[in-house]
């Protein structure tokens, strides 16, 4: 998923609120490892890598909530739509449309799309998965031999 200018905001919002409201974080977690605060510290050194954390953040809650009921995701649609933020509905919609370009085509175009495509490949249907893998690899074999030289 890419974060653009203009919906940086309600997706940052969108992230904390998820954050607040259906993932609690860990009892002993230290104050400067609260994911917003890492993301606001993203946000210091540049805005294209405050975006580039905040998509991959959003993929891995994406990727989290993927298996919950339509009655849970009701519930955080309707307390997102009462805060005037994205859907969590939405925002998996956007994420999933990512994912089927990336097989339509056939190859991955940059590390976002490999983390994107990697968070949910697991729980991709049985017919996509050995696509997905090879997809996957093809990426990091590139990865390596352009890292070697």
């Amino acid at each position: 998923m890419k974060i653009t200018a203009e919906d940086y905001a309600p997706m940052k919002a969108f992230f904390g609120w998820m954050l607040d409201n259906g993932m609690p974080l860990p009892a002993g977690l230290r104050a400067g490892r609260h994911p917003m605060i890492l993301l606001e510290a993203a946000e210091q050194k540049s805005a294209k890598a405050a975006h580039a954390s905040l998509a991959l953040a959003i993929g891995d809650l994406v990727d989290l909530f993927a298996d919950i009921g339509k009655a849970q995701t009701q519930a955080f649609d309707e307390g997102l739509l009462r805060a005037g933020l994205p859907t969590l509905t939405q925002v998996k919609a956007r994420h999933w449309t990512k994912v089927r370009s990336i097989l339509k085509r056939g190859r991955l175009r940059s590390e976002s799309e490999f983390h994107a495509l990697r968070n949910v490949v697991e729980a991709m249907p049985e017919g996509e998965i050995d696509k997905a893998w090879a997809i996957l690899a093809h990426y990091e074999k590139n990865a390596a031999v352009e890292a070697s030289r």
